[in-house]
């Protein structure tokens, strides 16, 4: 089985619901399991698009799945979900990105794993954090990132956890 770390996130209309819809398709597919889930995180949204705040958290799965076939299962959930990719870093029902597929490095025009955004986004290390395996290859990195980003504008504020196995 393949050990694979996904961030989600969604700032319309009711967040939660498309967060919680969200695992529940993933624990719905035969070909994937669902180990961790973070806590939910309020933070604010990265770029110059005013939108409103988004509801993050991170995800630990196993899956018999391949990268690119769990790209397309991804992709599947999002349009079940009303995600629409017409402005790039815009608002969205939901978003789900692979984060680490086991520790493979690919490097394709459809998917870039470890995400390219990981070190740069407080909403994916802090959740990704809380879940990650002690043994985990990037954790201390990941942690001396986060102190690093602590002055930037980013906002990040943990919520009630809605969600669990």
């Amino acid at each position: 089985m393949n050990q694979v770390y996904l961030s989600i996130g969604s700032n319309m209309e009711n967040r939660r619901k498309y967060l919680s819809d969200a695992i529940l398709y993933l624990k719905k597919d035969s070909n994937i399991q669902v180990e961790k889930i973070s806590s939910v995180y309020e933070t604010s949204p990265v770029g110059k698009i005013e939108q409103s705040n988004f509801l993050n958290m991170a995800l630990k799965i196993s899956t018999n799945y391949d990268s690119l076939k769990l790209l397309n299962k991804i992709h599947l959930i999002e349009k079940s979900l009303n995600r629409k990719r017409n402005l790039r870093w815009g608002p969205r029902t939901i978003d789900i990105d692979i984060l680490y597929f086991n520790v493979d490095i690919i490097l394709l025009n459809t998917l870039q794993i470890p995400h390219k955004e990981i070190k740069n986004r407080l909403f994916v290390m802090v959740p990704l954090i809380e879940i990650c395996e002690v043994d985990f290859y990037e954790k201390k990195q990941l942690i001396e990132y986060i102190s690093k980003l602590q002055d930037t504008k980013q906002k990040i504020k943990k919520m009630e956890s809605i969600l669990c196995l």
